[in-house]
């Protein structure tokens, strides 16, 4: 659960196998302050650990993604690596 978003096309985004098959999922990515940096409905691959327009620094941010289907909710921890 680690990416390197530093624009040389290889992990450059917060990638989740599968996604595509739960297309009204939501994603909420918290610091460890517990801030909410990132929230989405239908999350597609696409976040490259920015906030605001600015991008984040390394280390350690934490998710909740809920797929509305079977499968239910899943939490767990994301590294950015600069």
């Amino acid at each position: 659960n680690s990416f390197s978003p530093n624009g040389d096309g290889a992990n450059d985004y917060f990638y989740i196998g599968n996604i595509s098959q739960y297309p009204n999922n939501t994603l909420e990515i918290y610091n460890r302050y517990g801030q909410k940096i990132y929230s989405v409905t239908g999350y597609n691959n696409d976040w490259t650990g920015s906030y605001l327009g600015t991008d984040l620094p390394s280390g350690t941010y934490f998710y909740i993604l809920d797929t509305h289907d079977k499968p239910g909710k899943f939490k767990g921890e994301v590294n950015i690596i600069r």
